[in-house]
C-alpha cells in the first residue's frame, strides 16, 4: 500500500504535539498531501523545525495549550466539536526516559491521563473516524527480544511503564467504550532521528550541540544498541496505517522499526556523525549514568509490512547524511530544504 493522495486530500487532521520534532515533520508531509491541519501543543522550542520553518502558517488553526490542564482540555473538547475533524493523530507526550526519573508525576499525567482524555474526547465527536495514538518501542517487558505486537508489555523505567499503561488503557477502551465507526490504533516506534530534533538527553542533538560548541562528547551508554530510524520512515508508516484502519474498520497495535542492519551502538552512531564534521577534533568520553536504561531494544515490524507494505527505507548512514545536510543548511532556506528532503523520500 502506498500513500493514497486522494485519501488525504482535504482531510481535516488534528495533531496533538504538532510543535514537537515528529509533529513538525508530520505536519509538512500532510501539508504536501493537501490536508487541512489543526494543531494542539505547547509553544514550540526555539530553533526547532517548527520554529525555523515557521510552520504555524500551514495550519488552519494552532492552539498553544497545556492539555494536561483540565480547563484547557475542556477547550480541546469544544474545539474538536467545532472543527469536526476526520482524523486525530496523538503525538503529545513526555518522551524522555531521563525526564521520567526527574519528574515522574508529570510523565504519568502527560502519558496516561492526557492520553485517556484524547481517547474520550475523540470518541465523543462522531466526525472522527480514525485515531492514531503513538507510544514507543519501549513498551515491552523484555526489550532485547525481537518483540511482536502480542508480546508481553511492561517497563523497567517509569517512562516505559507509562507508555505500556497507555497501550493497556487503549486496548480496554476499544473493548469497553469505543464507537463502532471509530478506528483506534497504537503505533510503537522509537529511536527516531532527523534534522531539527532539539530534545535534551537525546543522542543526536547532544552530539551536534557538542560539535557546534567544539566540546567533548559525553556518552552515557556507549554500548547500548538501538534500532535507529529517520523520522520520515515512521511518519509514512503512520499514514499508511491510518489508511489501512479506514479501509478495514479495525483497531489494533502495530510496530514500526528498522531491520537489524540499522542496529548500531550509541558509540557507532556517534562516530558516524562526527565523521561528517572533519574539523571536529575533540574527544568522545564516557560518563556513568545515574539512570537505568535498557541495553538493547528490538521489535519486529513484520505485521506492518504484511498488512500495508511498510518497511524502513532509510539506512542509518543515509539518515545521518540527511541530518548533516539539514543542520548545515538551517541558517539558509531551511523550509525548502526540509520540503526537499520530504519530496526526495516520497
Amino acid at each position: 500500500m502506498s500513500i493514497d493522495l486522494s485519501f488525504w486530500n482535504n482531510k481535516k487532521v488534528v495533531i496533538t504535539g504538532h510543535t514537537g520534532f515528529k509533529g513538525a515533520w508530520l505536519s509538512l508531509v500532510l501539508k504536501k498531501l493537501n490536508s487541512e491541519l489543526y494543531g494542539f501543543s505547547l509553544n514550540p522550542i526555539k530553533n526547532s523545525v517548527f520554529d525555523l520553518c515557521d510552520l504555524n502558517s500551514i495550519f488552519c488553526e494552532s492552539y498553544y495549550l497545556d492539555l494536561t490542564d483540565n480547563l484547557n482540555f475542556k477547550k480541546f473538547n469544544k474545539k474538536l466539536e467545532e472543527i469536526q475533524p476526520d482524523i486525530v493523530i496523538h503525538l503529545a507526550a513526555q518522551s524522555l526516559v531521563i525526564e521520567s526519573f526527574k519528574d515522574p508525576r508529570n510523565t504519568l499525567i502527560t502519558n496516561v491521563n492526557l492520553g485517556f482524555n484524547v481517547l474520550e474526547a475523540t470518541n465523543n465527536v462522531e466526525s472522527i473516524k480514525n485515531l492514531l495514538i503513538t507510544t514507543t518501542d519501549k513498551v515491552y517487558k523484555y526489550p532485547a527480544e525481537k518483540n511482536t505486537e502480542d508480546f508481553q508489555l511492561g517497563g523497567n523505567d517509569f517512562y516505559s511503564s507509562t507508555k505500556s499503561s497507555m497501550e493497556l488503557i487503549t486496548s480496554s477502551f476499544v473493548k469497553s467504550f469505543k464507537r463502532s465507526d471509530l478506528n483506534i490504533a497504537t503505533a510503537r516506534a522509537g529511536n527516531v532521528i532527523g534534522g531539527g530534533d532539539k530534545n535534551k538527553y537525546r543522542l543526536i542533538p547532544d552530539i551536534l550541540n557538542s560539535v557546534e560548541k567544539n566540546q567533548d562528547i559525553i556518552l552515557r551508554n556507549p554500548s547500548s544498541i538501538r534500532p535507529w530510524q529517520h523520522v520520515l520512515d515512521p511518519i509514512t508508516g503512520y499514514l499508511k496505517l491510518i489508511q489501512y484502519l479506514d479501509k478495514n474498520n479495525i483497531s489494533d497495535s502495530w510496530n514500526f522499526s528498522p531491520d537489524s542492519n540499522n542496529e548500531k551502538t550509541v558509540l557507532e552512531v556517534t562516530e558516524l556523525v562526527t565523521k561528517n564534521f572533519p574539523d571536529y577534533k575533540k574527544n568522545i568520553l564516557v560518563k556513568d549514568s545515574a539512570f537505568k536504561e535498557s541495553e538493547i531494544l528490538r521489535i519486529n515490524s513484520k505485521k506492518a509490512f504484511e498488512d500495508f507494505g511498510w518497511k524502513c527505507n532509510i539506512k542509518i548512514e543515509e539518515s545521518i547524511g540527511l541530518i548533516t545536510e539539514w543542520e548545515q543548511g538551517k541558517n539558509n532556506d531551511i523550509l525548502n530544504l526540509t520540503i526537499s528532503q520530504i519530496e526526495r523520500y516520497i
